[in-house]
């Protein structure tokens, strides 16, 4: 068996979003909604400009909701964690 660790970042990302997804049931709050499509966006087209806007939808959604944990794993996910220039 697999262990997500052992995923490369993006599919780890992809991971935790099905999981999240599942775990938000068939009527989401909006914002666990739209955080779960930002991060659909970035597995789909993994960008930074998608990346980081996971990452803001997650923050506000929080880590209480698994949807906000796996928008904020896109975040390391990418390229740099830096703020954008």
């Amino acid at each position: 068996m697999r262990r997500a660790c052992g995923l490369p970042r993006r599919e780890a990302v992809w991971w935790a979003w099905v999981c999240a997804r599942r775990a938000a049931g068939d009527a989401p709050p909006p914002a666990v909604q739209a955080s779960l499509e930002a991060t659909q966006k970035w597995i789909a087209e993994p960008v930074d400009e998608h990346r980081r806007t996971a990452m803001q939808l997650a923050e506000a959604v929080g880590v209480a909701p698994p949807a906000g944990c796996a928008g904020r794993a896109a975040l390391p996910a990418g390229d740099s964690p830096a703020p954008a220039a």
